[in-house]
């Protein structure tokens, strides 16, 4: 599938592609601030060395430091307020992100509700879907507005 120029699609998709993009970033610092907050104590030890050499084969023996690191600085967090950022930026530039983006993120949020509930992967399920109908519907007006143009021009 190829991208959809977002320029000449006024409002709805568009808007709402903006607005889930800046919600997915948003997530993403409040998942960074909580777990820096609940984790502040262990941080000063990530400075001085205390996850050096720590053993990544046996996860049941990961250590509360661990533990934190691999929630916050060393997860998903930071990739995923890209992931926002780019779909605003796209958006805004008006170039849709590719669909794939999209059904990555239903990829990965759908099982990750399912063995971490609740957990902020929910939050990302309804808002996938949002984009994937926004995605659609602006693919639907593009659409329509080159098969005007191409019967005004005959």
């Amino acid at each position: 599938m190829s991208s959809v120029n977002l320029r000449s699609v006024s409002g709805g998709p568009r808007r709402t592609i903006v607005v889930i993009g800046w919600l997915i970033a948003a997530i993403s610092v409040f998942h960074l601030v909580m777990l820096t907050f609940f984790g502040a104590r262990v941080i000063p030890g990530w400075v001085d060395g205390a996850l050096r050499g720590a053993e990544a084969e046996d996860f049941a023996s990961m250590t509360v430091s661990e533990g934190y690191f691999w929630s916050s600085l060393g997860g998903f967090a930071f990739p995923l307020f890209a992931l926002g950022l780019l779909i605003v930026w796209l958006a805004r530039a008006g170039v849709a992100p590719p669909v794939f983006v999209y059904l990555v993120l239903l990829a990965w949020s759908v099982p990750g509700t399912l063995v971490f509930f609740p957990g902020g992967y929910l939050a990302l399920i309804p808002m996938t879907v949002i984009l994937l109908v926004a995605d659609a519907k602006s693919r639907k007006l593009t659409t329509a507005q080159v098969s005007a143009r191409t019967a005004a021009s005959r």
